[in-house]
C-alpha cells in the first residue's frame, strides 16, 4: 500500500518507509533522528533519492552525491573516490532518482552525510523493486528491456 499511496497522492498515509524495512534491517533512523545527532555520529537511513549527481570535486576527485528523503526531511549524502566506486560495484549500479537505498553514513557538519562502510560492509544499498501501477506501465518497461 505504501507505494500505491506514494505514486497516487505523492505521500503514504498509511506506513512509513522505515516501518516497512525495519524488521530486517536493524538500526534505521528516520532523518529526523539523524539531524538531533551529534556531528560525527554513524548512523543507518532508509529514503528515496534525489538530485543524484556524479562528478569531480574542485580539487579533481571523483564525487557522487544525492538528497536523501523519508516522511520527516531530506539530507545531502556524499562520497568520493573508491566509495563511488564501491557503491557502484556492490550495487551493478549508481543509485537513481527516486530509488530506494538504505544508507550507511557518517552525520557531518549541517544536514550533510558521508558515506560509511557499515557493520555489513555495505555503503549503499539499493533496495528499489520496480512496482507497476497499470498494465501500460508494464508494457513500456517490456518495450525498454527488448
Amino acid at each position: 500500500n505504501f507505494f500505491y499511496e506514494r505514486k497516487v497522492l505523492g505521500f503514504s498515509y498509511s506506513q512509513k518507509l522505515r516501518d516497512l524495512f525495519s524488521s530486517y534491517t536493524q538500526g534505521l533512523k528516520s532523518i529526523s533522528e539523524i539531524k538531533e545527532m551529534p556531528e560525527g555520529s554513524i548512523c543507518r537511513i532508509i529514503g528515496f533519492v534525489g538530485d543524484p549527481n556524479k562528478g569531480k570535486t574542485k580539487k579533481g576527485n571523483l564525487e557522487f552525491r544525492f538528497r536523501i528523503s523519508d516522511e520527516t526531511g531530506d539530507l545531502m549524502f556524499k562520497s568520493f573516490n573508491e566509495k563511488v566506486d564501491i557503491i557502484e560495484k556492490q550495487n551493478t549500479r549508481l543509485p537513481e532518482e527516486e530509488d530506494v537505498v538504505i544508507v550507511n553514513a557518517k552525520k557531518m557538519q549541517g544536514d550533510v552525510l558521508f558515506a560509511d562502510r557499515g557493520i555489513d560492509g555495505v555503503i549503499v544499498g539499493i533496495q528499489t523493486t520496480k512496482i507497476y501501477m497499470k498494465l501500460s506501465d508494464l508494457k513500456d518497461a517490456k518495450t525498454k528491456d527488448e
